[in-house]
C-alpha cells in the first residue's frame, strides 16, 4: 500500500539541522499531528511537526526532534499507545556484509522503544528511547522491524 501526495510538500529542518540520509521509515502519529522518519545512516528518528493547508496548497514538515540511537534504525511502527518501535543495526558494516552473505555472515540485531513526550506512562518533556532487545546475530541476525507483541518487544 503506498501513498502518492497530489500537494506540494515543504521541509523545514531545525537551524543547523543535517536533513536525512537514508530514510528508510516513516509512521504517522495522528495525535499528535506528526510524522517519524528513520535515518538510517544518521543512527536517528527524526520527528516531525505536519501542517495541512499551508500557503500553498501543500503540507509542511518541521523538524521537532531528532533522537540519536546510535544503531542504525531499520523501519518503524507505530503502538497502539503512541509509542514507536524500530529494528536496528548496532553495526552497519557487519549488515553490509550479511545482506551480501546472509548465511555466512551475522550481524547484530536490536529493537528499539521511542516514548512521546508527555505520555501515560511517563510524563516527560521530550521523547525518550529505550533499546529493549539486543543480541549478537546468533538468534536473529540484522533485524529489520520491531513491534510490541503483548508486553514483549520483537
Amino acid at each position: 500500500h503506498h501513498t502518492v501526495l497530489d500537494q506540494q510538500v515543504s521541509v523545514e529542518r531545525t537551524p543547523g539541522g543535517e536533513g536525512l540520509r537514508l530514510a528508510n521509515g516513516l509512521a504517522w502519529m495522528p495525535r499528535l499531528q506528526q510524522m517519524a522518519v528513520v535515518s538510517t545512516i544518521d543512527r536517528a528518528l527524526v520527528i516531525y511537526d505536519v501542517k495541512t493547508g499551508t500557503a500553498n496548497g501543500g503540507v509542511s514538515l518541521k523538524e521537532s526532534s531528532r533522537i540519536f540511537l546510535n544503531s542504525g534504525a531499520d523501519n518503524v511502527a507505530l503502538h497502539p499507545d503512541g509509542s514507536l518501535f524500530t529494528g536496528a543495526h548496532p553495526k552497519m558494516l557487519s549488515f553490509l556484509l550479511h545482506s551480501k552473505n546472509p548465511t555466512k555472515v551475522q550481524s547484530p540485531s536490536e529493537a528499539w522503544r521511542m516514548v512521546p513526550p508527555n505520555s501515560e506512562d511517563r510524563g516527560t518533556k521530550s521523547w525518550e528511547s529505550e533499546r529493549v532487545f539486543s543480541d549478537d546475530g546468533s538468534l536473529i541476525s540484522g533485524s529489520a522491524s520491531a513491534f510490541q507483541y503483548f508486553s514483549q518487544a520483537q
